[in-house]
């Protein structure tokens, strides 16, 4: 069992503190990411929890869950914790 915390205290806009995780072959390399971010051009007040994905052709895809409960997607990280994106799923 390996438990990693990592804690980022006092953020302010465009911290983020997180676990990624790289892999290259092919002589492509791309990364995994779960953290939290705080983004003031999201028009929250708050850190929110995030997953970075990217795709085989190296753009990076972020997902979270907006304050109204809806799962987003976006490729633009300022997105993270607002409701610009488009709505994957809502949740109940």
């Amino acid at each position: 069992t390996l438990n990693v915390q990592i804690k980022a205290t006092a953020m302010t806009d465009t911290d983020v503190a997180s676990f990624k995780v790289k892999g290259t072959g092919n002589s492509v390399e791309n990364e995994a990411e779960i953290g939290v971010m705080y983004e003031d051009g999201a028009g929250t007040n708050a850190p929110t929890g995030f997953i970075k994905l990217d795709a085989s052709n190296g753009t990076s895809y972020y997902l979270w869950i907006d304050n109204t409960g809806d799962l987003r997607v976006s490729s633009t990280s300022t997105h993270v914790g607002g409701t610009s994106g488009t709505v994957v799923g809502s949740q109940s």
